[in-house]
């Protein structure tokens, strides 16, 4: 029987989200599951010429991105249902309850309404949720904005977004933080040894 499992990376700005992403398409497909990426919309939007800023507000902004994250992500999971293999796995970089940690409650909330849905029923639609801390949080002065064409914040604000990024997360059952390493590889192995771990838990039936 065909198990399509939806996996959020998540992380602040400059978190190595989608490099590790890059990593582990390899790894899985190699273990023979099916591994598809549902981009970051942010970076796509902006790359597009559509910012905060240029587009009727930032509450506007954000309600676009939303609706274009959850089309995004139902779509791919549509797809997942037609692909060749036994177990495919959705990646989403980044997700649509990220844009929680770019505005009010308030703004949230009503963006949620607007769009139909609720935090809960936004929160459980994904089985699980990776957090990569940002080395914006971190003691070695390694954030960098020259990685991201699109990254505008400074390192304090980077470190902010991650902090509030982290704290809108964790009420999902299943949400595991990635900590800071030596290196990104170490990183990245933490990263991999966790998906093992909840992959095992639910052929198990334990997640």
């Amino acid at each position: 029987m065909k198990t399509v499992t939806t996996i959020v990376i998540t992380g602040g700005p400059c978190s190595g989200k989608t490099s590790a992403l890059e990593r582990i398409r390899d790894i899985y497909t190699q273990r023979g599951f099916t591994a598809i990426f549902v981009p970051e919309t942010a970076t796509e939007m902006m790359t597009g010429g559509l910012y905060p800023w240029n587009c009727g507000g930032n509450v506007n902004f954000q309600r676009c991105l939303m609706e274009l994250q959850q089309t995004k992500e139902r779509m791919f999971r549509r797809a997942a249902l037609t692909m060749e293999g036994e177990h495919v796995l959705v990646f989403c970089d980044r997700a649509a309850f990220d844009n929680r940690a770019y505005m009010t409650e308030e703004e949230f909330r009503w963006i949620l309404q607007d769009l139909g849905t609720d935090e809960d029923t936004l929160l459980h639609s994904y089985d699980a949720v990776f957090h990569m801390t940002s080395v914006a949080s971190g003691d070695d002065d390694l954030y960098s904005r020259a990685t991201n064409i699109t990254r505008y914040e400074d390192r304090e604000g980077a470190a902010k977004l991650d902090k509030i990024t982290m704290e809108g997360w964790k009420n999902h059952p299943y949400f595991r933080v990635i900590p800071l390493q030596d290196t990104f590889e170490e990183k990245v192995d933490i990263l991999v040894r966790e998906l093992d771990a909840f992959l095992m838990s639910k052929v198990s039936g334990n997640s």
